[in-house]
């Protein structure tokens, strides 16, 4: 069955005109995030600003897929092509990783095209990395750092956790003690293998591609 035009033009002229000012709303969420982890010595007022911040940023990321879901042809589809969205959502510290799926669309991507598909590929995949591991060291930070037997009371020590869990590596010697930490935990284990694996494949076949290219002697 095909697709209403009308509705499909509307979803098209929505997203054409919302996806930079979601980007920027994105990165606002993720400076309000980053302010409430590693500054919470910050006087009352301003972190009551600041979660402020984060709940107006969430409830204009719901506004904009309600109007996206509405505006579908096929809600159905739709809906199914949007587990990244629906995940951040539920997760708001996913919020920056809406800036990866947007970059394309804002534009910003045909810069990528001309390194090929292959480096773009791992582009993209180092940038997811670097945004939900940035992301969930925050939380991991803001989740660990008063619980009792705590062995992640600093950022320097998030990082590390994070480092070590989304490389499935675990030295042991940083782990989360609360149930929220581990759930972050469960989000790094089972996305970082993958992500890592993309941008192994890519960057190798990118050198192997550099070798086919050489002529031969």
């Amino acid at each position: 069955m095909a697709s209403p035009p009308g509705r499909v033009a509307r979803l098209a002229a929505w997203e054409r005109r919302t996806d930079v000012p979601l980007i920027v709303l994105s990165l606002l969420f993720l400076g309000a995030f980053t302010v409430i982890a590693l500054a919470p010595g910050l006087p009352r007022v301003w972190h009551t600003v600041f979660r402020a911040v984060l709940l107006i940023t969430w409830a204009l990321f719901l506004v904009d897929f309600a109007v996206r879901f509405a505006l579908a042809p096929r809600r159905g589809a739709y809906l199914a092509k949007q587990v990244l969205n629906l995940a951040i959502l539920l997760i708001p510290p996913l919020a920056p990783l809406r800036v990866v799926g947007m970059l394309s669309r804002a534009g910003i991507a045909h810069r990528g095209r001309r390194l090929g598909v292959r480096a773009q590929t791992a582009w993209y995949a180092m940038l997811t990395t670097t945004l939900l591991g940035f992301s969930a060291s925050l939380s991991a930070l803001i989740f660990e750092r008063n619980a009792p037997g705590s062995t992640i009371t600093t950022f320097g020590d998030a990082l590390w956790w994070t480092a070590s869990t989304m490389t499935t590596t675990g030295y042991g010697d940083t782990y989360p003690v609360t149930w929220q930490g581990r759930l972050v935990g469960s989000v790094l284990m089972l996305s970082g293998i993958g992500l890592f694996g993309v941008v192994t494949a890519s960057f190798t076949a990118w050198f192997v591609s550099r070798f086919d290219e050489d002529p031969p002697a």
